[in-house]
């Protein structure tokens, strides 16, 4: 379902960068994890990605290689060792054009080419067709038929710029299914903050994969991410992936490159089993899966609560019994005392401040 591509597609993230050696180690953490299916790289990489493709078949997944749909790049790319390969071909009349000065025909009989090419070189073929959410839907139907007669395995459509909305995303899978009948991937650019849902929506739609990557990274605003499909997966659909290990691999992403992983992200921050609304603590003290989606331990996670300016008696009783300390006469006063503190320091209170508000005069 899912195919991680932060070894191509993350990698063309604006400052991200990783060697040779920590390309190999991260695909090895990735396929680990258990995603079956990795992008792990381009043509003109082919000699640095051979410990790259080792480390992703030792995991028992699959390596894919990008290619630009010409044979010195198929070549190239399969000096890598890798046994898939996809190939990008524009779908819209803006890139077919403007950039390769090519009209429809040309373009097919490029498919053609290119696929028979790539069959020579890689036992499974993924045709890529590049703007997919802009091209005429015609045009595009007639890309996708001249693909599934020239042997792809797999056809992949993208929206490049990342305009779709998830409904829009199921439109597109719909009009593509009615058009080929060979698996359908999607890649979803998420300059609209959308590429996620879209995904989801996408697989929930019947399309068979869709492109990932730890974190979102990727070109501008990044795509779909591997660790949030891969939790909805796990939860909703019952993958066999370990979640434990893929938000290990972001943290580890993050330390290789320099990315911030903000405390609230999804699946991979680090404060999102935290709480300090003290209607939240009252009830997670009392049952965690009426505030919580899953057993925070399953991501590596350690509940937490704080005391603030949002705190009420229930969360205030509960610290209290948490660190040991003796629960005051007047616990409504201290709770008046910590919701005072908490605007004044326009944070939550650290454990080792709540006793120095516990011995304050009475009254």
């Amino acid at each position: 379902m899912l195919i991680d591509t932060t070894l191509r597609e993350g990698l063309q993230a604006f400052d991200v960068y990783l060697d040779p050696q920590e390309r190999a180690e991260l695909a090895g953490r990735i396929a680990s994890a258990g995603i079956t299916e990795l992008e792990i790289g381009w043509a003109g990489r082919g000699g640095d990605l051979k410990d790259v493709v080792s480390a992703v078949q030792r995991a028992r997944s699959r390596p894919m290689v990008w290619s630009m749909a010409r044979r010195v790049s198929l070549e190239e790319a399969a000096h890598s060792g890798a046994s898939a390969v996809t190939i990008c071909i524009p779908a819209s009349r803006r890139h077919q054009s403007e950039r390769f000065g090519l009209d429809l025909s040309a373009v097919e009989e490029w498919i053609q080419e290119s696929v028979a090419q790539a069959k020579t070189l890689f036992d499974f073929v993924q045709v890529g067709f590049e703007d997919a959410s802009r091209a005429d839907k015609t045009v595009l139907a007639d890309l996708l038929k001249t693909a599934e007669l020239a042997g792809a395995n797999r056809v992949r459509v993208a929206d490049t710029v990342g305009l779709l909305s998830p409904l829009e995303v199921a439109r597109m899978v719909a009009r593509v299914h009615s058009a080929t009948k060979l698996p359908i991937g999607v890649h979803l650019h998420d300059d609209l903050g959308m590429a996620t849902a879209g995904a989801i929506t996408a697989i929930e739609s019947g399309a068979t994969t869709a492109d990932t990557t730890l974190l979102g990274i990727g070109e501008r605003a990044g795509i779909s991410a591997t660790e949030e499909i891969a939790a909805w997966g796990v939860l909703r659909r019952g993958m066999d992936i370990d979640l434990r290990a893929l938000r290990d691999a972001c943290e580890w992403l993050a330390r290789k490159t320099g990315i911030v992983i903000p405390g609230s992200k999804a699946v991979a921050g680090g404060n999102i089993f935290s709480t300090g609304t003290g209607i939240h603590v009252d009830a997670i003290g009392r049952n965690p899966s009426l505030y919580e989606p899953w057993d925070p331990v399953r991501t590596g996670h350690e509940r937490a609560s704080v005391l603030g300016a949002n705190s009420g008696k229930g969360a205030v009783r509960l610290k209290l019994q948490e660190l040991g300390l003796p629960e005051p006469s007047d616990l409504e006063d201290l709770v008046d005392e910590i919701r005072l503190e908490g605007a004044r320091l326009r944070r939550p209170l650290r454990d080792e401040e709540l006793p120095r508000l516990l011995e304050r005069p009475a009254g």
